[in-house]
């Protein structure tokens, strides 16, 4: 679901990327709004927690209590999939989230999180 600029956009800063979690909201740098599932704003939390730092498999696999490495690293690479192609859908913007081959992702912008 796409919303364009309601009050919630207020409240992050601009250029920014966002997360509401209260309304499970991304809100964009262009001050657009993207819904996310609960996994989905699980994983930018931890990624926009230190960005440029590269997560690893298992960092990733521990966040969302998977044990297989081959197959519960899939689930995460399907998810991180279908969340850019969601948000380049919706406001026509590249989620920045860099994917360290072998090793993991990385968000390579300006994020926050808000209650």
């Amino acid at each position: 679901m796409l919303r364009k600029r309601s009050p919630a956009t207020q409240r992050t800063k601009p250029h920014t990327w966002g997360i509401l979690r209260s309304e499970s909201l991304l809100v964009t740098p262009n001050a657009v709004t993207v819904k996310l599932t609960s996994n989905e704003i699980t994983l930018l939390e931890c990624l926009m927690s230190n960005p440029e730092a590269t997560f690893t498999k298992q960092h990733l696999l521990g966040l969302f209590n998977l044990s297989d490495v081959d197959d519960g690293f899939h689930r995460i690479e399907v998810m991180v999939m279908r969340l850019r192609s969601k948000v380049l859908s919706a406001v026509n913007l590249k989620l920045p989230l860099r994917t360290i081959y072998g090793r993991g992702f990385s968000f390579v912008g300006t994020g926050e999180v808000k209650p």
